[in-house]
């Protein structure tokens, strides 16, 4: 620990702020490593999405999402067919127990 005059005049002061600008630099180093961190998980995100945009701007990406709309609307279609069956099956065995 360095101790030299400050302003004021006081050793302890001087002696406080050399310690605490020790803390400071290495916050610094972590912050300009955290910084780098983040840029570089940034730049990787950015390629991802740029892939996934190329291959939505080719044809084969294109024929994928198509055929992903018409595997949603066809499962769309058969739960409301499942509930609608199951609707009216419950229906012919309430009236089939009432008769027995």
């Amino acid at each position: 620990m360095r101790v030299r005059a400050s302003r004021n005049g006081s050793p302890a002061f001087s002696a406080q702020r050399t310690k605490h600008s020790g803390a400071i630099k290495k916050e610094s180093n972590v912050i300009e490593k955290i910084v780098h961190l983040r840029r570089a998980v940034s730049a990787q995100g950015s390629r991802v999405v740029e892939q996934a945009a190329a291959f939505l701007r080719e044809e084969q990406g294109a024929t994928m999402v198509e055929y992903g709309l018409m595997v949603a609307l066809i499962a769309i279609v058969c739960i409301g067919a499942v509930t609608t069956i199951g609707t009216n099956l419950n229906l012919v065995f309430s009236d089939i127990a009432a008769l027995i």
